[in-house]
């Protein structure tokens, strides 16, 4: 992959935007697929780190230009938009920043829930019902769930790592999960229901972003993997964010989508929770067999929120 220094980065800003040349530059991100920095106060540039990651750029960029006028939440605007050359290989983007402080940092106080459960409800009601039609035509692709089976084994398959690594206080609820033993509710939607639509996929606490004071929800940022899910696709992020009551308030606000509600609300929910509960933990032994570098602080944290009822 990539990486990028902080000379190299304002070479070829001020080969392609000589009015950034003077701008300071902040390192905000260098892990994942892109290296991202900060350019001045109002610009974060996303600098793809592999030819995989770049060619999801263009799609990213008229992601963002379709959503942003049907969103009642703000998502980054592309203001610059560079091209390959001799210094750098791949198109990157200049995003407007998103005001606020990013939700894997600050975790609100539940006080400030109800609120940030109907901002998000409002908002996935409006992204799910972004029309199918459109969302193909931007490129976004239908990416159906896991098989349940194939999570279930390969969590199973880990048991013994993931109980050695866990805090004892999370040992007895997560015991049911590492025998494989509690099954993930099908869907529940009737015949003919649509069961796929535009997602953000990948909606964990470090993509959406809060007031300072953690009142409001600033923005959601980092559209690159954007598809066509399960609506559980998105949803059940928020059970790693602030936990499985967080998650319920979020659903009285959620209009369903493709006109159907009918029972989505419970649907979603023990879908949600279940589901990605063995996410967690499969994360989990993934990271104990050194198949992933993702720290496993954090995974741990995840979990004991996926886990919290409250």
């Amino acid at each position: 992959m990539l990486s990028l220094t902080h000379g190299q980065i304002r070479a070829l800003l001020a080969e392609q935007f000589p009015e950034l040349r003077a701008a300071r530059i902040e390192t905000r991100d260098t892990g994942g697929e892109h290296y991202t920095v900060a350019v001045g106060d109002d610009l974060v540039f996303r600098f793809p780190r592999d030819a995989a990651t770049a060619a999801k750029t263009a799609r990213e960029v008229a992601v963002l230009e379709a959503l942003a006028p049907i969103l009642p939440l703000p998502i980054p605007a592309v203001r610059f938009l560079g091209r390959p050359s001799a210094s750098f290989p791949y198109p990157f983007t200049g995003q407007q920043r998103i005001r606020g402080v990013m939700g894997e940092v600050l975790r609100p106080p539940r006080e400030h829930w109800p609120r940030l459960a109907r901002q998000l409800g409002e908002f996935f009601t409006a992204l799910h019902a972004f029309p199918r039609e459109r969302a193909l035509a931007l490129g976004l692709v239908p990416r159906p769930l896991e098989p349940v089976e194939r999570l279930i084994a390969e969590t199973v398959q880990y048991r013994h790592l993931i109980g050695g690594a866990l805090p004892a206080a999370l040992k007895a609820e997560v015991a049911p999960y590492l025998d494989g033993g509690v099954p993930v509710p099908p869907p529940g939607f009737p015949s003919g229901a649509p069961t796929l639509v535009t997602s953000h996929t990948d909606l964990k606490g470090e993509h959406v972003f809060v007031s300072p004071d953690g009142s409001e929800v600033t923005g959601v940022i980092d559209w690159s993997d954007a598809a066509l899910c399960d609506p559980v696709v998105d949803l059940q992020d928020l059970l790693i964010w602030l936990g499985a009551g967080f998650l319920r308030q979020v659903l009285d606000h959620y209009g369903g989508f493709g006109g159907y509600r009918g029972t989505i609300d419970e649907d979603v929910f023990e879908r949600a929770v279940v589901y990605r509960r063995y996410e967690c933990l499969r994360a989990i032994g993934v990271r104990l067999v050194g198949r992933s570098d993702d720290p496993l602080p954090l995974l741990i944290t995840q979990l004991r929120w996926a886990f919290t009822d409250e």
